[in-house]
Parts: C-alpha cells; sequence; structure tokens
C-alpha cells in the first residue's frame, strides 16, 4: 500500500503546476457531481417512500375498519338457506371467483368450511359477509396475513368457518 501511494506521489510531483491545477479542478467537479447525484437520488426515493408509507396506513385504516365490522356482533337475522355438505360446497364455490385470487375451499363438516390462499381483501370482506346473510356461517378462526406478492389489498388467509 506504502509503494502505491509513493507511486502516486511521484506520479502527481511529475505533473507541472499547471496540470496538477487543471486535475485538482476536475476532481474537484467531479467529486461535487457525485456528491450531487448522491443526495438528489437519496431525496427522489425518499419523497415516493413518504407517498408509499402515506398509502400502506390508509389502506390499513380501511382493512382494519372491514376487519372491525366483520367482527361487530349482527343483528339476529335467518340466513337465506341452511344447506350443509355438498349443497353448501356447490353454493360457496360459485362465489369464489368474486374473490379475485386463488383459494382451497373445503367443506370439513355439516356446516363447516375451510378457506386457505390468496384474494383482495376487500373481496374477502364482501365475500365473508355473503356466507353469513347467505348461508348463516361465521368465522371461527381466522389467520390473515399481507400476501407475498407485494400487491396492494392482497392477503394470505387461512379462515375456518361454521354455520349457525
Amino acid at each position: 500500500m506504502n509503494a502505491l501511494l509513493k507511486r502516486l506521489k511521484e506520479l502527481w510531483l511529475a505533473r507541472n503546476p499547471r496540470e496538477r491545477r487543471a486535475l485538482s479542478i476536475m476532481g474537484a467537479v467531479v467529486l461535487a457531481a457525485v456528491v450531487i447525484q448522491l443526495v438528489w437520488d437519496a431525496s427522489h426515493e425518499r419523497a415516493g417512500l413518504r407517498q408509499q408509507l402515506a398509502l400502506r396506513r390508509m389502506e390499513l385504516a380501511i382493512m382494519q375498519r372491514q376487519t372491525e365490522a366483520l367482527s361487530a356482533p349482527a343483528t339476529a337475522t335467518r340466513p337465506a338457506t341452511t344447506l350443509s355438505g355438498n349443497a353448501l360446497d356447490a353454493a360457496l364455490r360459485a362465489e369464489l371467483p368474486a374473490l379475485e385470487g386463488v383459494l382451497t375451499l373445503r367443506v370439513s363438516g355439516p356446516r363447516q368450511v375451510e378457506l386457505k390462499g390468496e384474494a383482495s381483501f376487500d373481496a374477502l370482506n364482501s365475500w365473508l359477509a355473503a356466507a353469513h346473510k347467505n348461508h348463516g356461517l361465521r368465522v371461527t378462526s381466522a389467520e390473515i396475513r399481507t400476501a407475498d406478492t407485494g400487491a396492494g389489498g392482497r392477503v394470505s388467509v387461512n379462515l375456518e368457518l361454521a354455520g349457525e
């Protein structure tokens, strides 16, 4: 390392004063340009992240309100139908495309259903409300996480529903 510095010093001193001054000015200009570029990029990245953060906070607030609305006790209404078994399976599967996702539905008992996969959170809430209204199903167990796809509003779900 010391030999390298010594060699660079020799090369520098071999230049006449006018060349050294020109090289120093050029080096300062390049250094200033690099610093300005780094600051510029960081500033724009921060602004973009602020916008994304505000959007994600708004989406989170909407999801929390929808979750609270789903978990609030509903008025005592009778479901439109009291299907079970294969009939319930067929009725629920007919409504699955509205979820805009990749989901697996399994009827695990006379009035028990398991739902796993990934879907739009808004569509999932609508589907759960319809399942409660039309078939009297309520969520008994839920595991909901943001989806790994990075798409806004998408969730990975593992739900268990049971009939009243």
